[in-house]
């Protein structure tokens, strides 16, 4: 626990009461004196009863005004009813001390010392704007001729609200009421500020001055935007609401890292929202940061992850206003509860339950909440982005893959043919416009075959998404999977959108063959069937399964080939893939008991990707192709559960050997038949 942390805030406490922060004349050997070690605390930190803050932290609590709400304790739900609407205000002063700015700033240094970037998740409304103003402030300070970046995806998160107006108010501050003052006589604007002044020498203008700098820059259309630029801070604000994130940060690095060495420090921050490609950009860096040489905590926030690292993150129950006692420490537990007995209130209240799920994304306890809840993604997300961080950074299992096209040979037989150099199947989600979406056939297992060369029949089973059109509107790809119901893995991928139809539906048509495996498809759409009808393949379709009357009691089952996807029948759907994702496997010789489900055998990086942003508004062609899987071995599974229910007939069963003349057989057992 904290205490005497009112020690750290001496100065700000001064200014607060007299109006100036040195009481001797300007410019006087103690004046001078004076602001010489304000300056060093600043850059190098401040101690005092065996605690210590960092530079960063020392300029923000003495130097940096911010808009702030008194933080009262509440000391339990009766009064934090009483008190939530009354009375409070806020105002301009200097920040309270809090144990969550401590650790935040003390990572913030870490990462500088150890050359490793830096992504932040959090809640809302804990002040990290001024934060990453104070830091841009204090560089701007205290390092001669750096060069601070505030980055965002739109200009309205940087300026005339947001963190560059901040940071100028903080440096028009340091000018009135410090001994720091520096002119920006040559660069001066609104989002752009650099320390210097023009001075005549031999009458020639020479810019001169400290040349610190710090910067506003939109990333909007164009993630090379620093390209070029030498900064030691780059600010990424509003991450969730950055479309081109990963683009942007990949595309910056270069301006801070050289060859091993890490020059700058690139900070993400941002809370999540709904599952679109900016959220899903934050994401993947958060979850996967050893790859991008951002710094990796262990994931002690989300349920069961221990063990696994991320991303820092920030949640709702730290520094929430009212739940601060005056040392600064979070009383975590009443602002828990205070936060649960909200959620309560909304899930009573709400018409909508999107309503629930909207706040809960803002002020989460977990990065889970924040970036997938909105979604009513109900698939495990925190597995699914760790097996696809395993998969990509595997060269191993990437290169296991094989991919090339199906043949048919002389006898014609269906043949495979390996093909890395004209085939490219589809490995991105969410397939950017413009780039190529032909896609090809990737195996990840080839198909059982006996001595005979034969696979058996309904070992392998089919899901698929097809399209009609040639041309699409909507990005839609059609997609097929194979599955082996042994081994309970996907086996194969076809993912993509060949310049005709019938192309797909050939090569779809191929790879049942091959696996000898009929495919229960989406049969909205009519294409489909008639070309399988044209091919005299019908056989290879899997009729309407039974099971859809289970779901639908007033179905008509009509036993026709394939499915139709209605919201029903997509959320039972879902269920089950989730059902059988987390499913634990006890075959496998790796992995411990309990800890091996069936997505740890999952290759496809797009279906992980898929499976992880998937929301059931969207297009998610692939986790539809999975969930056709589900129902076509789910009815498998019912027929042959009906079979075993039937009664068993004997001989001896007819009446006829009911009469007098008959006596039954000793081994009657043997006549069996159904």
């Amino acid at each position: 626990m904290l205490a005497n942390t009112i020690l750290f805030r001496d100065e700000a406490i001064r200014f607060e009461k007299t109006g100036i922060y040195c009481k001797d004349p300007w410019g006087s050997p103690a004046w001078k004196l004076y602001w010489q070690e304000q300056l060093k605390r600043c850059k190098e930190g401040y101690s005092v009863g065996g605690m210590r803050v960092t530079g960063n932290h020392y300029f923000y609590l003495n130097f940096c005004k911010i808009s702030l709400t008194s933080s009262v304790l509440l000391e339990n739900e009766s009064v934090v009813k009483d008190k939530k609407e009354k009375g409070f205000s806020k105002k301009s002063s200097f920040p309270d001390f809090w144990d969550g700015d401590m650790e935040y700033f003390n990572i913030v240094e870490k990462c500088e010392k150890e050359g490793k970037h830096l992504c932040l998740g959090k809640t809302r409304r804990r002040g990290y704007s001024f934060k990453s103003a104070a830091i841009c402030a204090n560089k701007y300070n205290t390092v001669r001729e750096s060069l601070s970046i505030i980055g965002a995806f739109e200009t309205k998160y940087l300026y005339p609200k947001g963190t560059m107006t901040m940071t100028n108010t903080y440096l028009n501050f340091l000018n009135a009421s410090t001994g720091w003052a520096k002119k920006s006589q040559v660069i001066n604007k609104v989002n752009h500020r650099k320390a210097s002044y023009i001075e005549n020498v031999k009458g020639i203008p020479v810019e001169k001055g400290y040349k610190s700098e710090v910067m506003a820059i939109s990333y909007k259309d164009n993630p090379d935007s620093a390209r070029g630029k030498d900064p030691s801070l780059v600010l990424l604000e509003e991450a969730g609401k950055f479309s081109n994130l990963k683009a942007s940060f990949i595309a910056t690095r270069p301006s801070v890292e050289d060859g091993i060495h890490t020059t700058g420090l690139i900070i993400i921050y941002g809370t999540g929202g709904s599952m679109e490609s900016s959220t899903a950009d934050f994401c993947d860096l958060f979850y996967n940061p050893e790859p991008y040489n951002i710094m990796a905590f262990e994931n002690i926030w989300d349920e069961g992850a221990r063990g696994t690292s991320c991303g820092f993150f920030v949640p709702d129950y730290i520094n929430k206003v009212g739940f601060i006692d005056k040392e600064g420490n979070s009383i975590q537990d009443k602002a828990r509860q205070y936060e649960e007995a909200k959620r309560g209130e909304i899930s009573k209240t709400a018409k909508d339950r999107k309503t629930l799920s909207k706040y809960i994304v803002e002020y989460p306890f977990t990065p889970q909440e924040a970036f997938f809840l909105s979604t009513g993604n109900i698939f495990p997300v925190v597995d699914l982005k760790h097996r696809l961080g395993h998969v990509e950074a595997s060269s191993r299992i990437r290169n296991a893959d094989f991919i090339g096209e199906l043949l048919f040979d002389e006898e014609g037989k269906v043949m495979w043919k390996e093909n890395k150099e004209s085939v490219y199947p589809i490995t991105e989600f969410p397939l950017k416009a413009g780039n190529p979406c032909e896609g090809g056939i990737v195996i990840f297992s080839h198909p059982y075959t006996d001595e005979n060369g034969h696979t058996p029949p309904n070992l392998y089973i089919s899901g698929v998404d097809p399209y009609d059109h040639d041309a699409s509107q909507t990005g839609s790809l059609g997609s097929t999977l194979v599955y082996d119901r042994l081994n309970k893995k996907i086996v194969a991928e076809y993912t993509g959108r060949p310049p005709t139809s019938k192309e797909y539906y050939e090569n779809v048509r191929r790879l049942l063959l091959y696996y000898n495996s009929k495919a229960l498809y989406e049969n909205e759409r009519k294409g489909m069937f008639d070309y399988f009808e044209y091919k005299s393949s019908l056989h290879l379709l899997y009729d309407e399964p039974e099971i859809i009357h289970d779901i639908i009691q007033d179905s008509k089952v009509t036993r026709k080939k394939g499915m139709h996807m209605t919201k029903p029948l997509k959320e039972y759907g879902e269920e089950m893939v989730n059902s059988w994702l987390i499913e634990k496997r006890q075959d496998e010789p790796f992995g411990t008991e309990n800890n091996l489900f069936n997505l740890h055998l999952l290759r496809s990086i797009p279906l992980l990707k898929e499976l992880i942003a998937y929301n059931s508004d969207g297009n998610f062609d692939r986790v539809i192709a999975m969930i056709l899987i589900m129902y076509y071995e789910a009815d498998i599974r019912k027929q042959k559960a009906e079979l075993a229910k039937r009664p068993i007939k004997t001989v001896m069963d007819d009446p006829f050997w009911s009469r007098g003349l008959f006596k039954k057989p000793v081994n009657y057992e043997s006549s069996l038949f159904l």
